[in-house]
């Protein structure tokens, strides 16, 4: 029963916010929304995908180099076709996609599941480095914005105090996860010590720079994608790399909310875009079109793996 809730609940959650994000349309907004949807540019979109599908490819590609660090040799096909029902799943199942890719790479690669399980919770705390260091870089990038929009109409005491809280918080969080034996705080301790072991074992890549250059490629190639879909719009298209790195952020993070980011993906776009005077309709448009081509990439994908895989290995 727990289960259903769970997965539910964010399906729930991304229905009631197209259900929110519909209702806060005026007339104005759905003739300029329709209007958009006719002005696409859809040779922009079809690179966006183009450039998506080598981004998940070469994701598949630095996953072999974390298989022979086991002793494995799987192919490229078959690791492509792991990382696609992987997503496909989480279309359906938030978080679990990485259940359903370790499976799969235990049944037809001979890893135990332990391992496989173990390799990708190696990507994905390498992924999650990465993504922070893109936070910092968009900060950083963000810094001038932020200064006469933020940092000079606040008072400097209280963002002092503001720093002083976060910083007790976060000693204060720090103790009881590490001295409590709460179910909750072992589980946080368990995850924390997961991401560190991940990348602590990344030691034992043979070829760390090449893994670490692929690792790096795959999140630019992530950007590009972006970049070029919003390409596909005259109102969005002559953005500068500050709004589509913000947007890249808010919409990676819109994924935590729900099913493969279905509602709360476009409505981050949609914010992140009024900060740089878009209109709020052009962002939902632009928002809801990159989810789609690349929701329809991933269930393409998804399904051609599901099919082709036990053929491939079973013709081997």
């Amino acid at each position: 029963m727990t289960k259903y809730i769970k997965t539910l609940i964010p399906l729930i959650i991304g229905l009631f916010l197209i259900l929110l994000s519909y209702n806060s349309l005026e007339n104005d907004d759905f003739k300029t929304i329709k209007k958009s949807f006719s002005m696409v540019e859809y040779k922009w979109i079809a690179a966006s995908m183009f450039v998506g599908l080598l981004s998940h490819i070469l994701r598949a590609y630095r996953w072999i180099f974390l298989a022979r660090a086991i002793n494995k040799k799987p192919k490229l096909h078959n690791s492509v076709f792991y990382v696609f029902l992987g997503y496909l799943v989480n279309l359906g199942i938030p978080r679990a996609g990485e259940i359903s890719r370790a499976t799969a790479i235990s049944k037809y690669e001979n890893i135990p599941f332990n391992k496989s399980i173990g390799t990708i919770i190696i990507e994905r705390a390498i992924d999650m480095l990465i993504l922070m260091l893109f936070c910092i870089i968009a900060v950083f990038s963000q810094y001038q914005w932020l200064k006469e929009n933020a940092f000079d109409k606040i008072p400097t005491l209280t963002l002092l105090l503001v720093l002083l809280i976060l910083i007790s918080l976060s000693v204060i969080f720090y103790f009881i996860i590490i001295r409590s034996k709460n179910t909750i705080a072992l589980k946080i301790k368990n995850i924390l010590k997961g991401i560190i072991s991940g990348v602590m074992s990344v030691k034992d890549v043979k070829n760390k720079i090449s893994f670490s250059v692929y690792s790096i490629l795959i999140w630019l190639m992530y950007i590009l994608t972006m970049y070029l879909a919003m390409k596909s719009l005259p109102e969005t298209s002559e953005l500068s790399f500050a709004p589509i790195i913000l947007c890249f952020i808010a919409g990676t993070f819109s994924f935590a909310f729900t099913n493969a980011g279905v509602g709360s993906y476009p409505i981050a776009i949609q914010q992140a875009l009024i900060l740089y005077t878009v209109p709020s309709a052009i962002g939902l448009s632009i928002g809801w079109i990159m989810w789609v081509s690349q929701t329809l990439l991933i269930i393409t994908m998804g399904l051609l793996s599901f099919a082709l895989l036990p053929l491939i290995k079973r013709k081997a």
